[in-house]
């Protein structure tokens, strides 16, 4: 039988030893899912002090608790532990905190409505396979045209009105 993979020259397919399977299948064990932290998997709506946090939002927290439960690897993304400063001024109260004091309070937060804590990171690397975000616009790949866009012309397109909401014949 012929590799599943376009060019490839492997001839132990059959016995489960195709190099780029093997590499593919490496790849998808080290992926992982990003959330949010601030107004995608806790509620808010405003700046407040550093160490405050919102309350979970609930369908997100169920939906992460479910992946979880799956064995998926859930990471918190937020430019909260983004910092490589050793100390930081929280813009709300001008109390100094470090990046350590910020990981903990998430950590406890984590705690508290996931029962565990979860890794957290403000980057991106080739494994991160979904990004759940509120500030995200999501882009069709290779196009620079936003999904917003597609969805938008698609609507046009079931209304009867063809390019930027112009009729068409016979409407």
């Amino acid at each position: 039988m012929k590799c599943s993979f376009p060019d490839c020259k492997c001839t132990d397919y059959l016995k489960g030893e195709c190099p780029r399977e093997a590499r593919m299948a490496a790849i998808k064990d080290q992926a992982w899912i990003a959330v949010d932290f601030d107004g995608t998997l806790a509620f808010h709506d405003k700046w407040v002090p550093w160490d405050e946090f919102g309350q979970p939002i609930p369908l997100m927290l169920e939906r992460v608790k479910a992946w979880l439960a799956d064995g998926k690897d859930v990471r918190i993304f937020t430019a909260r532990v983004g910092t490589a400063e050793n100390e930081e001024v929280c813009l709300m109260s001008g109390e100094t905190f470090t990046r350590e004091m910020m990981i903990a309070r998430l950590d406890n937060w984590c705690l508290e409505y996931i029962g565990r804590t979860l890794p957290l990171t403000a980057t991106k690397d080739k494994f991160m396979v979904e990004l759940w975000d509120d500030r995200a616009v999501q882009v069709v790949p290779n196009t620079g045209r936003t999904l917003a866009d597609e969805l938008s012309a698609i609507r046009s397109a079931q209304e009867g009105e063809g390019f930027q909401g112009i009729k068409l014949k016979g409407e």
